[in-house]
């Protein structure tokens, strides 16, 4: 047997804590001390050798929580926990409100006290109560069960419920995040129990017999933290998932960079790190940096949702933190239509169409700066979405020649942006072209 010690005739099991774990040590204590009983003989009896082995294990549970928490590591609260914990705590909580019913420790104190105030002349207000366990106990069902039924209610979950339901977690050794959708679930879950159990006591003050559920079976849920999955790779876990449905590239791209982003700005690259606060302080980073609203909701915080969405549905990670955050958008003030007025689509075409070609300027350059513009205004394309055409993508169909907007010549803005437009203007193509497959720019 290692650290215990007799002292005034009773073994002690004494442990210090490790100096840096003393932050996260339960109850903040820095050493861990417990009675294991009286010393009878030349070796610890069985009942001390069994209360040393049941300390050993509480303290290298709560050693092995604090480590988790320094290290910032949660672990999944998963569907089978869940369960597992309710069942657990139903059985638990409908035996503690029977054992109280049958316990008479409270009302024979009040009485002892009761008569030793009756020899001084102070009798109790209202006369000698027998039925004040009852009465007490009625009253404090009915007040606990109304205020968890408003939480209900109210889509909330009391902070009792939630600190029950990591207690619980804690005595299986297991840290977990408690703003994550696991826990959330669990907590959600406890709350409903609780109702359940003050219904239940609450049948059983009017005499209704209520049997106690079963315990379950046994649980040895993992302790092992969620994967290590980087954040970075949360991108390329999305793209696997997300090209064979003809997603973007550039979505990608934008994917990887927010990755990057987020994981700089947390100075970590552990996914399964991450809490909804951590989400919450960068979007509030990014917004006091002076990046607008939209891009924030629409860019930053819809890539992380969608790239631990995808990670969850993979089973690598259990929680989305970045699920429902969002970022209010001011309303929009417009002091002119979005799009150009005819006298701005005239001056700039006629500024095109003037456009001649200097010195120094390539022969291809100077077509483009005065016919992407046009064609831009005829098909409502998008700039790299003409200049990227390719020779193959001009052809004859039905006697009529046109050319084809497709994501194998280049970037187009989604898979779905492919489409073919009509040619009602003359083409040259420079075979010869340095652009090689390109389009070599266009002349009337």
């Amino acid at each position: 047997m290692r650290n215990h010690y007799k002292q005034n005739g009773r073994y002690k099991y004494r442990v210090v804590i490790p100096l840096k774990l003393r932050p996260y040590i339960e109850d903040n204590i820095t050493e861990y001390v417990r009675w294991l009983g009286p010393i009878t003989g030349t070796a610890p009896s069985t009942a001390v050798l069994g209360e040393y082995a049941t300390a050993t294990a509480d303290y290298d549970r709560r050693i092995a929580l604090a480590k988790k928490r320094q290290a910032g590591t949660y672990d999944e609260v998963t569907p089978e926990l869940i369960e597992h914990i309710i069942a657990e705590a139903r059985a638990d909580l409908y035996e503690d409100d029977l054992a109280g019913r049958e316990d008479d420790t409270g009302q024979e104190l009040y009485e002892a006290m009761a008569l030793q105030l009756s020899k001084l002349g102070i009798a109790p207000h209202g006369g000698l109560n027998p039925d004040r366990p009852f009465d007490k106990r009625q009253e404090s069902l009915e007040a606990a069960l109304e205020s968890l039924k408003q939480y209900q209610a109210r889509g909330r979950i009391s902070s009792s419920a939630m600190d029950e339901a990591e207690d619980r977690l804690a005595q299986y050794g297991l840290n977990i995040d408690r703003t994550g959708q696991g826990f959330e679930k669990l907590a959600r879950e406890y709350q409903k129990l609780l109702i359940e159990v003050y219904k239940a006591g609450l049948e059983r003050q009017t005499g209704e017999v209520v049997e106690n559920p079963k315990p379950p079976a046994p649980f040895n849920p993992s302790s092992k933290p969620s994967k290590a999955v980087s954040i970075v790779a949360l991108a390329d876990i999305w793209w696997k998932n997300s090209k064979a449905a003809r997603r973007s590239k550039k979505t990608h791209e934008a994917y990887i960079r927010t990755a990057k982003l987020f994981a700089g700005f947390l100075g970590h690259d552990n996914a399964a790190a991450v809490t909804r606060a951590d989400v919450v302080r960068f979007k509030d980073r990014r917004l006091a940096d002076g990046v607008s609203p939209q891009t924030v909701k629409a860019g930053d915080l819809s890539a992380l949702s969608a790239m631990y969405k995808e990670a969850i549905e993979d089973a690598l990670l259990s929680t989305n933190p970045a699920d429902k955050i969002s970022v209010k958008l001011p309303k929009e003030i417009r002091t002119r239509t979005k799009g150009y007025t005819n006298e701005e689509v005239v001056l700039l075409l006629r500024h095109a169409s003037a456009h001649t070609r200097s010195e120094k300027e390539g022969e291809k350059r100077a077509a483009s700066k005065k016919w992407v513009p046009w064609l831009l205004a005829y098909t409502g394309a998008r700039v790299g979405e003409m200049v990227q055409l390719r020779k193959e993508d001009v052809l004859q169909r039905d006697g009529h020649w046109i050319f084809r907007i497709t994501p194998e010549a280049g970037t187009v803005k989604t898979s779905l942006s492919a489409r073919s437009h009509c040619i009602r203007i003359f083409w040259r193509w420079g075979s010869r072209s340095s652009y090689g497959r390109k389009m070599a720019l266009i002349y009337s």
